[in-house]
């Protein structure tokens, strides 16, 4: 591969920290960073974190981790406190422009500060711009306005404003225009779901988008790592209970509280459940106190503590309509558990057959969710089944984060920095 070309020189844009818990997002471009030292020669590639301090992490000799300051962060404002990942709401940073101007492709995955830069950055200067939709940001917009307005004014001022006024509505629309200005101003898109692949494709063409999937690390996440004993142990866990596992922020943009409510109602009729809520939020101090013995919330957990977790639970439930793309159902599969997802957003693309490898609950109540998960506590064998056709569905369908490294960006971005002849040999390499 070495010497039919060179290797093309990325910078990819993420405006959030790389916490030592990350998301999805965050944790995907980790990944990729990660999958693209592992193969010298095919790719120099930037990843640009923002931190509270300028580091870089070099990986290997073409591939390197930089965080580089915000300008105006959302940490340390009372309105803006959350438990989302912090991001920068200035018009531009320019410590992001040098690693933009090096780069023969710019590859950006939001619209905040280093984004914006970046588009400036391709459009003085002619450099290919491309964009991957990770995140809902007008659903994000739309909570969150709701949370602020609740701390300006009470919870009597915020259904003023967002019940009457529609104040969420109207800042989740501009956000949504953001969006729409970054897709057209892109020269190539990845959309996660058919939703965001259909809007891409009638912006600026379906020959200019593409899919990206997410990828899995089997050496975490598979269920022969199951130990219930463990779990046990270090959970406090009664060891007759199935284990209702969600993993994600704990607030609205993930339905925490549709979660804590069926299984509230789960274990008043009866069923011998308990709840394993892994991750930060602001709704999790509420609803640890709402559940008490019921639930178990430790907060953000490392990944590598992760695998093990999905494997030793009974079930994983996660409510949410705000995805995209979902790394956690596709780990809760992997890992051999039976999973609940929303049929409202994009969830329901990861079950190959309701019923089967998973289920899609229609409604968003939490009354809902409890009916559609009590059979399967009362009859084990049927959730074992569930969780067994989702492990054999991951089996074949989650691919590892070097093949999406490789098939879903890497021919893309060779095209972009104008190097199609590069683009066959290398997918060959991977395989």
């Amino acid at each position: 591969m070495t010497g039919v070309a060179p290797p093309p020189r990325v910078t990819a844009v993420i405006n959030l920290e790389p916490e030592t818990a990350i998301g999805g997002h965050v944790k995907s471009w980790v990944r990729f960073a990660e999958a693209a030292a592992r193969r010298p020669g095919d790719l120099d590639l930037t990843v640009l974190f923002l931190g509270d301090s300028a580091r870089e992490e070099v990986l290997s000799p073409t591939v390197r981790i930089v965080t580089l300051p915000p300008v105006r962060s959302t940490k340390g404002s009372r309105l803006t406190e959350q438990k989302a990942g912090h991001t920068d709401l200035a018009r531009d940073n320019p410590a992001a422009e040098p690693y933009l101007r090096q780069a023969d492709v710019v590859h950006i995955t939001d619209t905040f500060a280093m984004a914006r830069t970046a588009l400036r950055v391709c459009r003085e200067t002619g450099k290919p711009l491309a964009y991957s939709l990770h995140t809902n940001l007008p659903s994000f917009t739309r909570v969150y306005t709701r949370e602020i307005g609740r701390r300006l004014t009470g919870r009597l001022g915020e259904r003023v404003l967002c019940d009457v006024l529609r104040l969420h509505d109207v800042a989740a629309l501009a956000t949504g225009r953001q969006v729409v200005r970054m897709i057209r101003s892109a020269d190539r898109i990845w959309a996660s779901n058919d939703p965001d692949r259909r809007l891409a494709a009638k912006l600026i063409g379906a020959d200019r988008v593409t899919m990206l999937r997410r990828g899995m690390d089997r050496q975490i996440f598979d269920r022969v790592r199951r130990d219930r004993a463990r779990l046990n142990e270090r959970f406090g866990l009664p060891p007759t209970a199935a284990v209702m596992l969600f993993v994600g922020r704990v607030d609205a943009t993930k339905g925490a509280w549709v979660m804590a409510g069926a299984l509230e109602q789960l274990r008043n009729q009866g069923h011998d459940v308990v709840g394993l809520i892994v991750g930060d939020g602001a709704d999790r101090p509420d609803i640890a106190a709402r559940l008490g013995e019921g639930v178990r919330t430790p907060g953000p957990l490392a990944q590598e503590d992760l695998g093990w977790i999905y494997g030793s639970c009974d079930l994983f439930v996660f409510p949410s309509k705000s995805e995209m793309s979902s790394n956690v159902v596709q780990e809760a599969k992997t890992c051999g558990l039976g999973v609940f997802v929303s049929a409202h957003g994009t969830m329901g693309q990861f079950i190959q057959q309701d019923g089967l490898d998973g289920v899609v609950v229609e409604k968003t109540t939490a009354a809902a969710w409890a009916d559609a998960i009590a059979p399967y506590l009362a009859d084990p064998a049927r959730l074992r089944a569930l969780g067994d056709a989702a492990y054999d569905n991951a089996a074949g369908a989650v691919p590892s984060w070097d093949a999406v490294l490789a098939e879903d960006l890497l021919p893309d971005w060779r095209r972009l920095a104008g190097q199609d002849s590069a683009i066959e040999s290398v997918a060959r390499s991977y395989g």
